[in-house]
């Protein structure tokens, strides 16, 4: 088992993987405030004659129906050349070339890589296997699951008074991880990590919203080249969960899925 440092903090500052959340536009306020001004009586032009009033409608009439049927025209000619369905638009607006998902490796404890396992059929072995990526800054960060507590009810109660029960039917399941990291700058474990447990028919997050846990992988902060640091993720799943027909999948933000028995 590997030994959690509870000292440590979380960083001062967390760096978002997908960047700055995108300004949303305000939803649109009255024009004026206060009560409408009195219209003026209309201006009845004389018998046979178009009035300002009726010129300034058929010119601003026009200049819609020539708006309009420059659009369609642009859209016609838009969809002729990309096609509908087509991935030639996203392929320009992005450049050309899909987000790269990193290949995940699973390693021994010497960094060797252990091949055939890893996947959903043949999982790795929980405490025995790293399971380790690229990461798109540099280096590489490595995981390991050391155990499973299915059963942590008490365990996450006692950790704070603020933390809420489960919702009904349901109970919260402690993983506890170790990852270690090389390569330039620091890495933050709890916010590369994407962990989830699935069966067949179902997947449950963990979710560090729920509750507290005893030991929070958030709290280990940033490690760098060459520390290694422990914490416990939490999952809330159904009471009837049975453990053997589990298994636990991880990934970081950008890499793929590998998997690991559930104990």
């Amino acid at each position: 088992m590997h030994e959690i440092d509870t000292s440590r903090s979380h960083p001062t500052e967390v760096v978002n993987p997908y960047g700055p959340p995108a300004p949303q536009p305000l939803a649109p306020g009255w024009a004026a405030v206060g009560a409408p001004p009195v219209a003026a009586p209309p201006i009845v032009p004389p018998r046979g004659r178009i009035g300002t009033g009726g010129i300034v409608a058929i010119v601003a009439g026009s200049l819609v129906v020539l708006l309009f049927v420059g659009a369609m025209a642009l859209g016609a000619g838009f969809f002729a050349g990309y096609g509908f369905g087509s991935t030639s638009f996203e392929d320009d607006y992005y450049g050309g070339d899909e987000l790269p998902v990193a290949q995940g490796t699973v390693v021994d404890e010497n960094g060797e890589e252990v091949p055939g396992v890893g996947t959903y059929t043949a999982p790795a072995r929980m405490g025995e296997h790293g399971l380790s990526w690229p990461l798109a800054e540099g280096g590489t960060v490595t995981y390991v699951v050391d155990a499973v507590d299915w059963d942590a009810v008490a365990a996450v109660a006692a950790a704070a008074p603020d933390n809420a029960p489960p919702s009904e039917g349901s109970k919260y399941v402690l993983v506890t991880v170790h990852g270690s990291y090389v390569g330039p700058g620091h890495v933050d474990l709890e916010e590369q990590l994407y962990l989830d447990i699935e069966t067949d028919e179902d997947l449950y997050m963990a979710d560090p919203t729920l509750a507290i846990a005893p030991a929070p992988l958030w709290r280990q902060g940033g490690i760098t080249d060459g520390e290694t640091a422990a914490g416990q993720v939490l999952v809330e799943v159904p009471d009837d969960l049975d453990p053997g027909s589990a298994v636990l999948s991880l990934s970081t933000w950008d890499g793929d899925y590998l998997y690991v028995d559930a104990g």
